[in-house]
């Protein structure tokens, strides 16, 4: 798991907070979905990734946020509405025409629930009537 030493030492010489999804549930989660999506996910190994990030980002002292992963894939980084799929694994939002592949839209959705949560982003306020 290089990769999960590369990230913490990274974000340890830049001073970045580590945010990632909360996965505990996703074997249950997994029922929900059909047959073939379940092997691909079963096949790689979520469970030991995560604990060698945490384990890396606790042994080099970087703080790890862990965000809830409701609509991660589902939801616009920009704008908040709801993607719709536009060929395959790639979103778009009907709104404002953002664009991506679903993994590129979970990277951005957690990296903003992230920063919410330690207050570098606010959320929109409401406009005025």
């Amino acid at each position: 798991m290089k990769i999960s030493y590369k990230n913490i030492i990274f974000s340890k010489q830049e001073k970045y907070v580590v945010a990632r999804e909360d996965l505990d549930n996703l074997v249950e989660n997994l029922r929900k979905l059909s047959r073939d999506h379940k092997v691909t996910l079963l096949i790689f190994s979520y469970r030991r990734l995560i604990s060698w990030i945490d384990w890396q980002s606790e042994k080099h002292e970087v703080p790890i946020l862990i965000v809830k992963p409701r609509e991660t894939y589902s939801m616009c980084p920009r704008r908040g509405s709801r993607l719709v799929e536009n060929g395959c694994s790639v979103l778009k939002c009907p709104r404002r025409g953002f664009e991506a592949y679903r993994d590129r839209v979970a990277v951005l959705n957690i990296e903003r629930k992230g920063m919410f949560r330690i207050g570098v982003l606010r959320p929109p306020s409401l406009p005025c009537r």
